[in-house]
């Protein structure tokens, strides 16, 4: 009973000055609003004010514009969170372009803001500026593994002495759980150099582009999150377990790729001294 009242007032207040009644449909009234937010310019200020309780068009135009002006905002100000480097590489009026070209990507029902800069990457992919900077698109997907890997939730770390008394058919068929987070990155440009010089003032940033191509692993010790230039090998060896395959038949793979046992070895130690895995376990 109360709503109806409500809606009575409010139309109402539209008849008192000497406007249209509001939409019927809600649904109706949110896809106009949105679309004058993703295209401001289309706004005719005079229509709006059939659509929302202002008494005139100037009204109307000031009241709409803290959301055509403050969601894009919103959105620059999230995937500048999440891409600094990129940020960086752009600059504020290129990035801010960016910001715009991504609006209509923004993923529906989305109510996160840490959450929706996630297809940057394959906006960019084909955006002009790639033909500028070839990496750019490669280095958003770096950008956007560890921006994941910092929200990832944690994982305790790895409880050795649980595994002194593993014997060697355990280990030939126990599968291994990386943290939360943990992922692999392959571009043909060196993204790791090119996101470590996020801070870095432009005219000092001196890399060279051509012919470096890095594989990166991107983990989280703590709350720093690590990219670290690893050889193919390595990283087929980490989607592999990742994936649930036993380590003899990973291990087996490996060595016919030409990988060497204290290659293998070491991995696994510097997997454990940066605290990636979670957990190992055996077969039952």
């Amino acid at each position: 009973e109360r709503t109806r009242e409500l809606a009575m007032d409010e139309r109402r207040d539209f008849f008192r000055y000497g406007l249209p009644a509001p939409p019927e449909h809600l649904r109706q009234a949110q896809r106009w609003l949105a679309g004058v937010i993703l295209n401001p310019e289309t706004l005719d200020a005079h229509a709006a004010v059939a659509r929302i309780r202002q008494p005139d068009a100037e009204s109307a135009a000031t009241r709409l514009g803290a959301y055509t002006g403050g969601y894009p905002a919103r959105i620059e100000e999230s995937l500048a969170d999440a891409y600094p480097a990129v940020r960086h590489l752009l600059g504020t009026g290129r990035f801010r372009e960016l910001a715009r070209r991504y609006l209509p990507l923004v993923p529906k029902g989305c109510y996160n803001l840490n959450a929706i800069g996630g297809t940057l990457a394959d906006l960019l992919d084909a955006d002009p500026l790639s033909a500028e900077l070839p990496f750019l698109a490669d280095l958003a997907r770096l950008e956007w593994a560890v921006w994941n890997a910092f929200h990832a939730p944690p994982a305790p770390p790895l409880d050795v002495s649980e595994l002194t008394e593993w014997t060697a058919e355990d280990w030939a068929t126990a599968t291994i759980d990386f943290a939360p987070g943990v992922s692999v990155i392959r571009s043909r440009w060196p993204i790791a150099d090119l996101w470590a010089a996020r801070s870095t003032p432009k005219e000092r940033i001196d890399i060279v582009l051509e012919g470096r191509p890095q594989t990166v692993l991107v983990s989280r010790r703590g709350y720093d999150v690590e990219c670290t230039p690893i050889s193919e090998l390595e990283a087929r060896a980490i989607e592999a377990l990742g994936d649930g395959r036993i380590l003899i038949a990973v291990t087996a793979e490996l060595a016919a790729a030409g990988a060497q046992p204290d290659q293998v070895e070491a991995w696994f130690a510097g997997w454990s001294e940066r605290g990636i895995v979670a957990r190992c376990t055996r077969s039952a």
